[in-house]
């Protein structure tokens, strides 16, 4: 599809929201507990009720995860919950929402660990270890299946049901065309670096004049 552009759907945001973003997101890595808008008002010497009103509005385009009670479960691709992307970070053991996520969140944090992932279908559990953030060990055949960018409602539960490792390229060509996915097959690797690029500057977000540029 000429023109198509493949990764994570972008969000423009306010600097506040990328900065809140990101707080969440190193105060799970930290704490296996999900995080109060008050202790991330605190963080980021916000109003409370500023935070919750960010929080609202990144929970309904799917950008963040929350307890009934609102506090936040998940952010930046990290999550509390399980789900069929688990990492180890350091000493940390979370889950994600995707198999980009886990590249991107070891690969950004230039860590030791590992990542196991089931993939899809009859596909089988994974296993790939992790160098100061760089993907090592690995059968060379591993490959990582990145669906297109396009519009939806909520990215982690229409996007990112989309994007997993596979054990070879046929066998993600052919889930793909089962579950009528467009993306991009590509090696793990160049994945890594990908992924690395993209979570950078999500997870380093500070509060700043003017707009955010569009992000994961």
């Amino acid at each position: 599809m000429t023109g198509t552009r493949y990764g994570p759907p972008p969000i423009t945001l306010e600097p506040r929201q990328a900065a809140l973003r990101a707080a969440a997101f190193h105060l799970l890595l930290r704490s296996p507990d999900p995080v109060p808008p008050r202790r991330l008002a605190a963080e980021l010497g916000e109003e409370t009720e500023t935070v919750v009103a960010d929080l609202d509005l990144l929970d309904r385009a799917g950008r963040i995860r929350r307890t009934a009670d609102g506090d936040v479960l998940a952010s930046l691709g990290l999550t509390l919950v399980p789900t069929r992307h688990r990492i180890a970070a350091g000493p940390a053991e979370r889950h994600t929402w995707c198999a980009l996520d886990a590249l991107g969140i070891l690969g950004a944090l230039a860590t030791d660990g590992w990542i196991e992932s089931e993939a899809p279908g009859a596909g089988g559990r994974m296993r790939i270890d992790v160098r100061g953030g760089v993907p090592v060990g690995h059968p060379a055949a591993y490959v990582l299946f990145v669906a297109e960018q396009a519009p939806v409602a909520s990215v982690v539960d229409q996007w990112c049901p989309l994007v997993n490792f596979f054990t070879d390229a046929e066998s993600a060509r052919s889930w793909a065309a089962s579950a009528r996915a467009e993306g991009r097959t590509l090696g793990l690797d160049e994945a890594a670096r990908y992924a690395t690029r993209l979570w950078l500057p999500l997870i380093n977000a500070e509060a700043r004049n003017g707009r955010a540029p569009e992000t994961r």
